[in-house]
């Protein structure tokens, strides 16, 4: 009955190739048990022969089952010639001889073959590991005990050979003997469902780890897509600075090659008018000034665009920083600039090329944009407390800005020009955009009552400072 309940609890969890031995181990057992029982019932060879053929049966299948339980390869074709050799010699002894000599052979062949079982089942249980498997092992030594203890005791008392007589050996050994294949049958269904166990938890773990690589891989594939929307973005940015470029410098070369020509042809003239050769060289001048205007913002954007890494920022003195600034400046141009300084602190955590350039387009911006060229410009330095941190602001008083140009202010290729009689592509807003949002900052513009632009640098304080990725992320 164990034997048949253990092959119908586990056939559908466990291979057939080890379930089988041992189910057939186990009937086996139980069968010449029960024959042994029914001794002057059944006939003699029934009680006695084929018993013990099933109890030789029941070891070495047991042995196949466990060895296979152990990963082990179990020599089928040997053990089954085995069973023959050992039957055939139990047959042997019954006829050749009385009981004592074909007990003594039979219960020792059994004792010796639980011995070996036991061990096999130890490496069997510690290949899971499983305490049942070790209990498996443990009954199997005590079964082995136990028969080789009744071994000797037939031979130092040969009338105890006799397993039909009601004598206190016979009462406990078959008491205990099926007390152990009761807990056996239990012990080996333990340690299949042991290994079942630890099966189903490896299938897990590897479909967790599965599951984990796939979506590392999804995560993956993510970045990889945002880095290429990335680069194509960074592409798109630097084929227009290119063109801006090509345009912004195109036109200034172009003027001041007109203005030096011509500053030559008066020199060349029959007449040098000095005057006139003067306007012309300070044409070219003025030109050359926009010139390099246009190369240092398209550098410092170029600079922008390229880095990798964040910007080095240190303090600067801001006084020392708008003296730089000024100093940028034609003399014209610094005369109608006016700084108002509203805060007390002295210093400002920043690149201060950046800043220099940053600071040094606003003013150009208004000082071209700020009525009829006369007007003063303000500067005004001062705290600021929504959002916290440090704000330089230029304000001129020109005609300011209609609503259809906002959008497009700070767009370098934009069509949509709020002065069309001015020159130039509008790079400088975009060139101060890129250096606060490296700066962790941002570009304020708003119209001042009752006209006018105010343009406003906001630098936010070190500890509340987040770096370009992180506002994108």
């Amino acid at each position: 009955m164990l034997g048949v309940s253990c092959w119908l609890l586990l056939r559908q969890r466990h291979g057939s190739d080890r379930l089988r031995p041992w189910a057939f181990a186990a009937v086996a057992t139980g069968g010449w048990m029960l024959l042994l029982g029914l001794r002057g019932i059944v006939p003699d060879w029934a009680a006695y022969e084929l018993a013990n053929a099933l109890a030789f049966a029941g070891m070495l299948l047991t042995h196949v089952a466990l060895r296979r339980e152990a990963g082990e390869q179990a020599p089928v074709a040997i053990l089954s010639g085995l069973w023959v050799l050992l039957s055939s010699v139990y047959l042997a002894l019954d006829w050749m001889s009385s009981l004592g000599p074909r007990f003594v052979f039979a219960a020792s062949i059994l004792s010796l073959g639980a011995w070996l079982n036991a061990g096999v089942a130890w490496r069997a249980a510690a290949l899971v590991p499983s305490r049942s498997g070790r209990w498996l092992a443990i009954l199997l030594a005590i079964w082995a005990c136990l028969v080789l203890v009744r071994v000797l005791w037939s031979l130092a008392d040969p009338t105890s050979a006799n397993v039909a007589a009601l004598n206190p050996a016979n009462l406990i050994t078959w008491t205990v003997c099926y007390a152990l294949g009761l807990f056996g049958n239990v012990a080996y269904l333990g340690m299949v469902l042991d290994r079942v166990r630890s099966s189903e938890a490896r299938a897990r773990d590897a479909e967790y780890a599965e599951r984990a690589r796939r979506e590392a891989a999804e995560q993956h594939a993510g970045q990889l897509t945002e880095a290429l929307t990335q680069l194509d973005a960074l592409a798109r940015e630097r084929e227009q600075l290119l063109g801006v470029l090509a345009h912004e410098i195109r036109q200034p070369l172009h003027r001041a090659t007109g203005a030096l020509l011509s500053a030559g042809a008066a020199l060349r003239g029959p007449r040098a008018d000095v005057q006139a050769i003067a306007e012309r060289l300070d044409a070219a001048e003025t030109v050359l000034g926009e010139l390099r205007s246009v190369l240092d913002n398209t550098l410092a954007a170029a600079q922008i665009l390229t880095r990798r890494e964040q910007v080095t920022l240190q303090d600067v003195d801001l006084d020392l920083l708008i003296e730089l600034v000024m100093g940028d400046l034609a003399p014209d141009q610094r005369q109608r600039v006016v700084v108002e300084r509203l805060t007390r602190l002295r210093t400002l955590e920043v690149e201060p090329g950046l800043v220099r350039l940053a600071l040094r387009n606003l003013l150009r911006n208004a000082f071209v944009h700020g009525g009829d060229g006369q007007a003063l410009v303000q500067l005004r330095i001062e705290e600021s407390h929504s959002p916290y941190g440090m704000a330089l602001s230029v304000c001129d008083h020109g005609d300011g800005l209609s609503r259809s140009h906002w959008a497009h202010l700070d767009d370098p290729a934009t069509h949509h020009k709020p002065f069309p009689s001015q020159r130039g592509q509008g790079l400088g807003l975009s060139v101060v955009r890129q250096i606060m949002s490296v700066h962790g900052g941002q570009l304020v513009l708003r119209p001042v009552h009752p006209k006018g632009l105010e343009a406003t640098l906001l630098f936010p304080w070190p500890d509340t400072r987040t770096s370009p990725r992180e506002r994108r992320s």
